[in-house]
Formats: structure tokens, sequence, C-alpha cells
């Protein structure tokens, strides 16, 4: 899908870049939640550049030549840690393009699954660095489940805008979720992810207590904590119970 703009006043090929791909977004997207219209905010807005004109959802756009692997490189690291326990984080829509100028990949991660553990601090600079001693962070993809990331183009296909709404409406109940509460639930989805199967037992789940650790460390027990998750899991219909200590993922969140 290509993007079609003047390149006209833009020497640097990182503006270029930046003015293409945010003009892009407005003209040929449309908001995974209700289909509306994409509106470009202010320039230098803080860790927002699209509202929708529709449900007024923020959103922030990352793009690269490449495609993102398992973190996506964010800004300051006390900033995105404010925002999330204040409940402002934005979506994400994850652009990657090819030159001269199109869209390769599209992909929307809802802000539901930003959640702290998946922040990870970066080393701060150095004090010979114009901004010494500024912290920037990664966010780690590999702890939130596949099924989080919700693909709108695919190798320059586009996805059809039903099926967009009815990924970001699968997991749309963790919205009402807090914050701190929200991250386990988001840490768990990415366990059962892990175990890379739709049928799971609680010893599976059990088997990624030490990951649970390292991302919750003051709590001192963990797989009272995950079975509690579970248990979230099938009241919010995300999976369900099987018996005997048995689960199963629900069709929505399958991702072949």
């Amino acid at each position: 899908m290509s993007i079609q703009i003047s390149e006209l006043g833009y020497k640097s090929a990182s503006q270029r870049a930046r003015v293409l791909t945010e003009s892009w977004i407005p003209v040929n997207a449309l908001c995974p939640a209700c289909g509306g219209a994409y509106v470009k905010t202010p320039n230098n807005t803080k860790v927002l550049d699209f509202n929708c004109k529709s449900c007024a959802r923020p959103f922030e756009l990352k793009s690269s030549k490449t495609k993102f692997g398992k973190r996506v490189v964010d800004g300051a690291y006390e900033s995105m840690i404010a925002a999330i326990r204040e409940d402002r984080q934005p979506n994400l829509i994850l652009m990657n393009y090819r030159l001269p100028f199109s869209v390769s990949d599209l992909f929307i991660l809802p802000r539901r699954f930003i959640v702290e553990p998946m922040v990870v601090a970066r080393k701060p600079l150095s004090q010979n660095a114009r901004r010494a001693g500024w912290g920037g962070c990664n966010l780690d993809l590999e702890i939130i489940p596949k099924s989080a990331l919700i693909p709108c183009i695919v190798n320059g296909a586009p996805v059809p805008q039903e099926k967009i709404q009815q990924s970001w409406s699968a997991t749309e109940a963790l919205e009402n979720v807090g914050g701190a509460e929200r991250g386990w639930i988001a840490v768990t989805l990415g366990i059962v992810d892990s175990i890379g199967s739709r049928f799971f037992s609680l010893h599976d789940v059990y088997a990624y207590e030490g990951r649970a650790s390292r991302l919750f460390p003051n709590n001192k027990n963990v797989k009272a904590k995950l079975r509690q998750q579970l248990q979230l899991l099938r009241d919010m219909g995300l999976i369900e119970f099987r018996g005997r200590g048995s689960y199963a993922l629900v069709d929505t969140l399958v991702r072949s």
C-alpha cells in the first residue's frame, strides 16, 4: 500500500519517513475499535500522535523499515511508567514500511496490553551525551500473547476492517481491569500463549512460575496468583475450564 505525499522540503531521511508515515495513517487507516477516522494531534504532543475522530481513543505511531522484533523502542522510561499508572497510555500503531515508501505491515497493540512488567529500562545516556542521564525504555513483546497484536496489513495486503474490529473486541474485557491486575492478566495470557497449544493444564502454567516471579518480584505466592488469573480469564470468556485442571483458549484468541 503506497504512501503518496510530496517529499519537498525534507532533506533528512528520518524527517521524510516521519512525515510520510504520519501522513499515511489518516488517509489510509481506520480505528480498530470503531472504524472511525484518525485525526493527527498537534506536533510535539507527548506520547500521542492520533485520536480517533469518532471514539476519541488515543494512538501513538511507531514506524520502522525493519520488522519489529521482540522489543519495541519507546520513549522515556519514567514517562511511560507514569502513563501506565495513571491509565493514560495510548494504543500503539506498529508500522513496517519499504522504500520508496509503501506500507508492508501494520499492527495495533491495544493499550490494555501495555502494562508495567513489559516496560524495560534502557541504560541512561552517558555524561557526554546532549541529554546526559536521560533513560529510555523498550517494550518487551515476548511477555504478552501474540493475539494482543491486531493485524491490519500483512505483507502489503490489507485485512478486512470487520476482522480488525472483531480482533479488537476479543480482548476488550481487559479494559475493565485495573492497572496492576491488568498486568497480571496480560502476563498470564502471555504464559498461556508460550505453552504453544490451545489446550493446556494448570501444571503447564506452573512451569512458567519463574517468569511470573521475575516480572512480579514482590509477590511471594505466585502459583496462587496464577490460579486466580485463570479464574478471571475464564470469567472474561477468554479461556474455557474443561475440568480436572484443564483449560482451552477460546476460538477468538487462537492464531494460526
